[in-house]
């Protein structure tokens, strides 16, 4: 879990952890792996934004299900 105040960076943390902003420095780790070099999708990580209703026509359910039915 990451916790904090607002504009403390929690959101960025977990964008920059699934490898969709670009770092200008730092590590990122899971389980001892540097993931800074992989791409998003070999990094098998997901992220539900707080918007997620990101395919309107979908139910919330089925929004949360696209991801895992890509793979």
């Amino acid at each position: 879990a990451l916790l904090g105040p607002n504009g403390a960076g929690k959101s960025t943390a977990l964008r920059a952890l699934a490898g969709l902003v670009p770092m200008a420095g730092g590590h990122v780790r899971v389980d001892g792996e540097d993931l800074r070099p992989l791409p998003p999708d070999r990094r098998r990580i997901g992220m539900v934004f707080q918007d997620y209703l990101l395919f309107p026509h979908l139910s919330a359910l089925e929004n949360v299900a696209f991801g895992p039915r890509c793979r």
